[in-house]
């Protein structure tokens, strides 16, 4: 898949502080992938504190240590709205603990 983009790795974000709410991370992924066209394939690589439940949807758990908040799949999607080109979404152990049917489904819904 990356052999095929226009243009290789262009640059590396890293936020100062670290990424707590939806609101931060749609604010990080729509700066980093301004200049995105649909030749690009954009890389986000997210090391998040594992994946909850909340009612019947999963969530994403992002933390800093002090403060966490969740970010839902259809926050995920939102904060890639507009941003042209092939997104790849790079989680870190999101399923670890997740038996092998619950982690398809997470899967599953975090693809889009």
């Amino acid at each position: 898949l990356m052999e095929e983009a226009d243009t290789k790795l262009e640059s590396i974000v890293i936020p100062a502080d670290p990424v707590t709410n939806a609101q931060a991370f749609t604010s990080l992924v729509q700066e980093a992938f301004a200049d995105a066209d649909e030749a690009d394939i954009s890389c986000l690589y997210m090391s998040t504190h594992g994946v909850y439940e909340e009612g019947q949807e999963p969530v994403l758990l992002l933390s800093d240590g002090v403060t966490e908040n969740g970010l839902t799949p259809a926050q995920l999607e939102a904060a890639f709205e507009g941003v042209a080109g092939t997104k790849l979404l790079i989680l870190d152990e999101p399923t670890s603990g997740l038996d092998p049917v619950s982690r398809d489904e997470l899967i599953g819904i975090f693809c889009f």
